[in-house]
């Protein structure tokens, strides 16, 4: 039982402790300012990405990252870190799910965008999570962003 929607909660969209510690960095909660109109909403739309993997369910693997933390990420070489990435803001999240394929995750999740009963800004696919953000909330409606 989550403490935001019925499967997730706000702890799992923290930057955690042993991730934090690898470039220097503490644990970092969630901004609680974004709560409600930024992660709320995420959460909201990963319930429907659920539902639509028949229940199955999502781990997220990354959530917020302060931009300090991905600067020094940046700076150590780290390759896929974005310097303006919605994780600053608290708008994405990379996700797993057990026993289904990436591919097969970004598969669903773009058809429930295409059918309207969630909308994604911009979905990534990685070798082994997908990225999904709702980049809309701050920059308002715009054209769906695939990568690669």
């Amino acid at each position: 039982m989550g403490d935001l929607t019925a499967h997730f909660s706000r702890h799992e969209f923290r930057l955690p402790q042993d991730k934090a510690e690898e470039f220097g960095f503490s644990e970092t909660p969630y901004p609680e300012e974004w709560v409600a109109t930024r992660l709320r909403p995420l959460c909201m739309a990963l319930e429907v990405l659920r539902d639509g993997l028949g229940g199955r369910p999502i781990t997220p693997i990354s959530g917020y990252r302060p931009r300090e933390y991905d600067a020094a990420r940046i700076a150590a070489g780290h390759k896929g870190v974005s310097p303006t990435s919605l994780h600053n803001h608290g708008l994405a999240a990379d996700i797993q799910v057990a026993g289904v394929a990436p591919a097969k995750v970004r598969e669903v999740a773009l058809r429930l965008h295409a059918l309207k009963q969630v909308t994604w800004g911009g979905v990534g696919l990685y070798d082994d999570f997908v990225h999904l953000d709702l980049r809309q909330i701050l920059n308002g409606p715009g054209k769906l962003r695939l990568w690669p």
